[in-house]
């Protein structure tokens, strides 16, 4: 009788409180009320990083290209004048265009939409990694984007991949969704599905590595069906999704087969040395780094065979869309790059470390995850993120003075350096060596100078017209300024064969000097 009592009042306990096995345990999000806290703390970081000193360097060269081929009179002159010049899809350019136009064209201004793009890569890859895994490594990745020199880097810079790592990252985001679903006889919803057409459509209109990109999620989505056999999702309906992307292009195809027909020639050739070159790209430059995420990268793979073999899951967390992320990752790093390698080799060279940055994600979430994986407490693992980001962080600094020392060509201070002493000098010739037609023009127009570029040579085959241009306007002083590539040696020394060096001044990567122009009699 009492046991029986016993039993009655045990029925009567409130549901909560009995015991489930383990694995029907409610699995709730790691911190979730801790998650939101975190990740202002981490984009305030990031958005510190990335609008902090936007003007601390002088626009280098590719940016001044960026300025030369939107500061047009019309749009359609950007496309005819500009966009032909830069070898790139338009949609940045288009945006800058209007953007130069009414919001303005200083050296943080044009940095703007950048930094902007950079701050939401960083919220993007948390919902990447949420979506792979859970809050976790999302934040994880969050906090390793926010401190790397990579993404900080092309957020403070007036070219288009930020918002391409941007794009990216969002398409992946949302391909998880409408890959997973299809791959599991469901259909997607109709607003993720749009959502990946824009995503996938503005990533390839970015760059042409971003089309590289929404191709090869397209190649992994039929392909992850097909071995699931789904046939019709992955033979069908995955490609029909692809339809308004390949559509969206048609208006594009005739510049884009022109400007693969071009060689990039300041791209070399690559070497053996090209994957570990890349993961310094990736992570810092610094081969200390390199080191901690291939051990990382060990660890995650030695802890996922050791439960393959042992027939063990990993502790639950929220559910992923796909199975296999590792796998995922492990190869949204190596497939780009290996199909920028092949296409090097065989063809034009292409291998450039920003051009992938389209797979720099993949490495930072790999760490992430990796870092989740090390058998402690929840909050050893925040610790240990922290630590990793705080290492990060002075290393970007501390070591590679990202702030403090010029790490881009300084046009600026060339040109300020002119006007400080022009006017002690009477008649006056400018000469310039650079890529552009306008780059050095910039400055002397921001700094409010009526002086402007009067001649441009620094090639051997300039000094003919060099030498005729001054014999003809016969100025008593030349300023001979040159950044982003130095002048080559037989005009140099032209130069100091007819003309006496008064000053010569060297830059980061660019340099200006002060010539007078002697009568024939005097000269040596």
């Amino acid at each position: 009788m009492v046991k029986r009592r016993s039993s009655e009042r045990q029925s009567k306990r409130p549901e909560s409180s009995l015991p489930l096995p383990a694995q029907a345990t409610r699995v709730q999000p790691d911190g979730q009320h801790n998650t939101s806290l975190f990740l202002i703390l981490i984009l305030t970081v990031a958005a510190l990083l990335r609008f902090g000193g936007l003007d601390n360097q002088s626009l280098w060269n590719d940016e001044l290209h960026t300025w030369e081929a939107v500061h047009r009179e019309s749009l359609s002159e950007v496309f005819q004048k500009g966009i032909r010049v830069e070898v790139h899809p338009p949609l940045y350019f288009i945006f800058m265009y209007y953007w130069q136009k009414y919001v303005g064209d200083t050296e943080t201004l044009l940095r703007l939409p950048s930094a902007v793009a950079g701050v939401l890569a960083v919220f993007a890859i948390y919902l990447v990694g949420r979506r792979l895994y859970s809050d976790r490594e999302g934040l994880i990745a969050a906090a390793l984007t926010a401190v790397m020199h990579c993404p900080i880097r092309y957020s403070q810079e007036a070219r288009p991949y930020a918002m391409l790592l941007l794009f990216s990252l969002l398409a992946t985001y949302y391909w998880l969704s409408v890959a997973g679903s299809l791959s599991e006889g469901k259909r997607p919803k109709t607003w993720e599905t749009v959502a990946f057409i824009v995503a996938a459509v503005l990533t390839s209109y970015t760059h042409y590595f971003g089309l590289y990109y929404v191709g090869l999620l397209g190649v992994a989505g039929s392909l992850m069906m097909v071995l699931k056999r789904r046939w019709f999702q992955g033979l069908v309906y995955f490609p029909l999704v692809y339809v308004p992307v390949a559509l969206s292009y048609i208006p594009w195809l005739e510049t884009l087969s022109r400007h693969l027909r071009m060689r990039s020639f300041w791209i070399p050739a690559p070497t053996p040395r090209a994957p570990y070159q890349f993961l310094r790209f990736a992570l810092n430059h610094s081969p200390y780094v390199v080191v901690v995420f291939l051990a990382l990268c060990m660890w995650l793979l030695g802890i996922t065979l050791y439960r393959f073999l042992r027939k063990k899951q990993p502790a639950p967390t929220v559910r992923s869309p796909i199975s296999c992320q590792g796998l995922m990752l492990l190869l949204w790093l190596v497939v780009p790059f290996v199909g920028a390698y092949i296409r090097s080799v065989v063809s034009t060279p292409v291998l450039w470390g920003r051009n992938l940055i389209i797979s720099v994600p993949a490495a930072y979430l790999l760490a992430a995850r990796a870092v989740t994986q090390i058998p402690v407490r929840a909050r050893w693992h925040a610790l240990i993120a922290g630590g990793l980001s705080l290492a990060l962080l002075f290393h970007l600094e501390g070591r590679l003075h990202y702030y403090s020392a010029a790490h881009k060509e300084q046009f600026r201070e060339v040109v300020k350096y002119v006007i400080t002493r022009d006017p002690t000098l009477k008649d006056t010739l400018i000469m310039e060596y650079t890529w552009g037609e306008n780059f050095f023009n910039y400055y002397f127009i921001h700094f409010g100078s009526e002086r402007r570029v009067d001649l441009k040579g620094g090639r051997n085959r300039d000094i003919e017209e060099v030498a005729a241009e001054i014999q003809r306007r016969s100025p008593r002083f030349i300023w001979f300024i040159f950044a982003h590539r130095p002048p080559e040696e037989g005009f140099m020394q032209f130069m100091q064969r007819n003309y006496r060096l008064m000053s010569f001044k060297r830059f980061y990567l660019a340099g200006v000097a002060r010539y007078e122009n002697e009568p024939p009699s005097r000269r040596r």
